[in-house]
């Protein structure tokens, strides 16, 4: 059995041995289940790219920061974090005796303008009739106008606050003010508030539109500017590539890390970039001088040497290349080589293996 296997093993390797080619036929390589696919070399701009790294982060023009206009005790809340609400969706009941105020100054505004305005009726019929001076009725137009100011004021103010009475106790009902998801909660029931809070209760964001905050090092400041695309890539979404363009510079770098933190805004249709996911950020700088472009994939390295595999109609052949940059999208090489010849772009280094 011994033997078996060390007979085995030299035919192994008598097999992989054969003589070197730098030609091979499509079916040839089609007959070694190579699978592989073209694309045509260009001849385009060169250019060079600066890789920065990020997270993406609210649109601060596009968030709302919800806090209680009254002091009280938060009776129940409607919305947890990351709930999608519409506008004028309650959020939370406030019960608060501010509320309780409103509503009684707001019904005495009422009786006292009814009693203003039954008062202005009588006395203007009474100077109708010869029976009240014209300074009578001035004075009861007078006393009419400001209750019903009074009024308006008292009731435009129950309005914001949105109360209502429920037996002897007022309630405030917190609603969103725009359309959007709620990113930030920081309510429960049962929690005591004030009017002077700096914390917000809710703070809800669409999300349609969010920034990207990337870090850029002293080394790169002079080759970025205002309005510039870039390309975005996360973690999340591994294949997709986002796009958006520099929409503002810092003019201080920060004094613990050491960079310039640069304000990406980045379209979000559809939601998928969330805030603090990690974002790596692309930026392109086109150069005045033009190459032979390929894909990174379609180049093989091999003995200090690089290739690519030209396809010639139905031959394959192997052709050395020098490599003048890489982008991650673009390989730019000098060789005995034209724009528009096919070669092979995936499954070059099987094909490469076939001809060696």
């Amino acid at each position: 059995m011994k033997n078996v296997r060390v007979i085995g093993f030299a035919l192994a390797v008598a097999g992989c041995v054969s003589k070197p080619t730098d030609k091979l036929t499509v079916q040839e390589a089609v007959n070694t289940n190579q699978v592989y696919k073209t694309d045509s070399v260009r001849y385009l701009n060169m250019n060079e790219e600066t890789r920065l790294n990020g997270n993406v982060d609210f649109d601060q023009n596009s968030i709302v920061k919800i806090y209680s206009l009254v002091s009280g005790r938060v009776a129940e809340v409607k919305a947890d974090l990351g709930t999608h609400v519409e506008k004028g969706t309650e959020l939370a009941l406030v019960e608060s005796p501010d509320i309780v105020n409103y509503i009684n100054n707001f019904q005495q505004d009422k009786l006292t303008l009814e009693v203003a305005e039954k008062n202005y009726e009588n006395v203007k019929e009474l100077y109708q009739a010869k029976f009240s001076s014209q300074i009578d009725l001035i004075s009861a137009k007078r006393d009419y106008e400001k209750s019903k100011e009074e009024f308006e004021k008292s009731s435009n103010l129950l309005k914001l606050f949105g109360g209502y009475k429920q037996g002897q106790t007022g309630y405030m009902k917190i609603k969103s003010p725009i359309t959007g998801f709620v990113v930030d909660k920081n309510v429960n029931p049962g929690m005591d508030i004030r009017s002077d809070n700096t914390n917000p209760l809710f703070t809800i964001s669409d999300l349609k539109t969010v920034w990207v905050m990337a870090n850029v090092y002293e080394t790169d400041i002079s080759r970025i500017y205002k309005g510039m695309n870039v390309s975005i890539k996360t973690l999340a979404y591994p294949d997709k590539e986002f796009y958006g363009l520099i929409s503002n510079i810092n003019s201080v770098i920060d004094h613990e890390a050491k960079v310039l933190r640069v304000r990406i805004l980045i379209q979000n249709p559809e939601g998928l970039l969330k805030p603090d996911m990690f974002a790596s950020i692309l930026l392109n700088h086109p150069l005045e001088r033009k190459a032979l472009a390929v894909s990174p994939k379609a180049v093989v390295f091999d003995n200090d040497l690089y290739y690519v595999i030209s396809v010639n109609g139905e031959k394959l052949e192997k052709k050395e290349v020098k490599i003048i940059s890489k982008t991650s999208r673009y390989t730019f090489i000098s060789g005995d080589i034209t724009p528009g010849q096919k070669v092979i772009s995936e499954g070059s280094l099987l094909v490469y293996n076939s001809l060696n």
